[in-house]
C-alpha cells in the first residue's frame, strides 16, 4: 500500500450523482413524517456511527486504506470507496 499526500474530493468523483439527487429532492423535509418517506429511520446514526469508526482509525493510524464509504440499509451492505 502506498501513501498519498492529498485525499481525492468525492465531490468531483460523484458530482453527477450528486448533482441529480440535488433534482430528485426539491422539496425540503419540514416534518417527521416528510422526512421518514424520503429515508430510512434509523440512517443517520448508522451514517454517524460508520463515520466515526473511519474517523478514528485515521486519528488512531494516521492512514486510511479507502476514502469513504456507500451503504445500502435494504441489503445491509457496505461499499468501500478506494483511493
Amino acid at each position: 500500500m502506498s501513501t498519498i499526500g492529498v485525499l481525492p474530493s468525492l465531490v468531483a468523483d460523484y458530482r453527477e450523482m450528486l448533482v441529480e439527487a440535488g433534482e430528485l429532492d426539491d422539496e425540503p423535509s419540514c416534518s417527521l413524517a416528510e422526512a421518514l418517506n424520503k429515508q430510512d429511520l434509523f440512517i443517520n446514526s448508522v451514517l454517524a456511527n460508520m463515520g466515526s469508526s473511519f474517523l478514528w482509525q485515521m486519528l488512531r493510524t494516521g492512514i486510511i486504506e479507502n476514502r469513504g464509504f456507500f451503504l445500502n440499509l435494504g441489503g445491509l451492505r457496505t461499499q468501500p470507496i478506494g483511493m
